[in-house]
């Protein structure tokens, strides 16, 4: 046989087309494709139950092939009508809907337990936004206070650089009332005749009290002494001008 009378193997006669697929298959999915096919094929457990579900619950309850229900028409009941203890017709006119429980956890409890769950959890949430919201109004309360201390420091500051400053006015050397001298200058520090609770150990109760009770006793001084109103921001000429004129001795009363 000659050369040219010899087969071609890559002709068309031997290449086989290959089937265009729409999407590319696993061996699983091809297996399971060409088991399905064959008329033996036995689908697995898992498949029978699900499709035996589905089928169930596709199934109406309120036929009169159902015990239930035939259980029912033999008591009086007339299908289609609502089901009760409403006179007025409001009752159920439908069957209670079926609530799969989802999940390998919720499938293994018993009946309610699920809403037990869900009830715990909806109560965690509760307590967590509870305390998150104390939390926040404690947060709250200790940042008013803080405001409320810098703002009595301050004004405390003012009102006995004031008294100093109409202390002086009268030639009066030293008053505790006045703003703490600075540690290089308690060495020039005398107590001088003129001067008021000038004992050190009068200074340091003083020092001691709370910024409120000081600055209530300085701007008590000043009101007796001077008729000074701090809120005011002015001295009166007399007593008598203090009270008629000043609307208090609080801030509020000058709001």
């Amino acid at each position: 046989m000659s050369t040219s009378d010899s087969e071609d193997y890559m002709s068309s006669k031997y290449l086989v087309e290959v089937p265009q697929t729409s999407e590319h298959q696993t061996y699983s999915e091809r297996r399971r494709k060409k088991l399905q096919t064959n008329s033996g094929y036995i689908k697995p457990r898992h498949v029978l139950d699900k499709e035996s579900l589905e089928q169930g619950l596709s199934r109406r309850i309120d036929t009169e092939e159902s015990p239930g229900m035939r259980i029912l028409m033999k008591m009086g009941y007339e299908k289609g009508k609502p089901l009760g203890k409403e006179s007025n017709g409001s009752g159920l006119t439908e069957p209670l809907p079926v609530e799969l429980k989802k999940g390998i956890v919720l499938d293994r409890l018993g009946i309610g337990m699920s809403a037990q769950i869900k009830r715990k959890a909806q109560n965690e949430l509760d307590k967590a936004a509870k305390q998150a919201k104390i939390e926040e109004e404690v947060f709250i309360e200790r940042m008013s206070k803080e405001r409320m201390t810098r703002k009595l420091e301050g004004q405390l500051n003012k009102i006995r650089k004031m008294c100093q400053t109409l202390d002086n006015r009268k030639e009066i050397q030293y008053n505790i009332f006045w703003p703490q001298l600075e540690e290089d200058d308690e060495q020039s520090k005398d107590v001088p005749e003129n001067s008021l609770h000038a004992s050190e150990d009068e200074s340091e109760e003083f020092e001691k009290l709370p910024s409120k009770e000081k600055f209530d006793l300085i701007l008590t001084y000043l009101r007796d002494q001077y008729h000074y109103c701090f809120w005011c921001g002015c001295e009166y000429n007399c007593a008598e001008e203090l009270l008629e004129v000043c609307p208090g001795i609080k801030e509020d009363d000058h709001d």
